[in-house]
């Protein structure tokens, strides 16, 4: 898992030193409207409460799921709150919580 993380960083980090700054903030979607599009789910990474401060130190810590998605050469990643994810809430599915680049 540490694995995935430390890969997660880096894809991040290599796109935001590659992409100029007007371009850096990503569209939000929702996952159900990149899924219709035909995104594929690729990888899918729970973080637990220690894992979440050490990458994002100054967020509020919950579980979270995060999911990235991939269409061709064009990449997606959407978090949820674990219970979200667990209880398939719609709502959730629905709502823009998706970037994509």
């Amino acid at each position: 898992m540490r694995a995935a993380i430390a890969l997660a960083m880096v894809i991040s980090a290599a796109t935001a030193t590659a992409t100029p700054a007007a371009a850096q903030t990503a569209p939000s979607v929702s996952l159900a409207s990149l899924l219709g599009a035909g995104y594929q789910i690729v990888h899918i990474l729970d973080l637990t409460d220690e894992e979440q401060k050490a990458i994002w130190p100054n967020d509020a810590a919950a579980p979270f799921i995060l999911v990235t998605l991939q269409k061709g050469s064009s990449l997606a990643t959407c978090s949820f709150n674990t219970s979200d994810w667990v209880n398939l809430d719609a709502a959730a599915f629905s709502s823009n919580r998706c970037h994509q680049r």
